[in-house]
């Protein structure tokens, strides 16, 4: 799903920019979404139950 949004994004930003400007747009867009989304990882947190590590949401 990713790469077929991104390719359509591609194809309408390279009509309004340089193709080498949508290529930096778009990377750009998806490493803000990287650093977005690797927040909700650092709200996990390990927890030991027999033995085994298992990772919970904090509530």
């Amino acid at each position: 799903m990713g790469s077929l949004l991104g390719s359509v994004s591609f194809v309408e930003m390279e009509s309004l920019i340089s193709p080498s400007m949508a290529v930096r747009l778009l990377l750009f867009t998806a490493s803000l979404s990287r650093i977005a989304f690797s927040f909700f990882y650092l709200s996990l947190h390990d927890t030991q139950e027999k033995g085994r590590r298992v990772l919970s949401v904090k509530k």
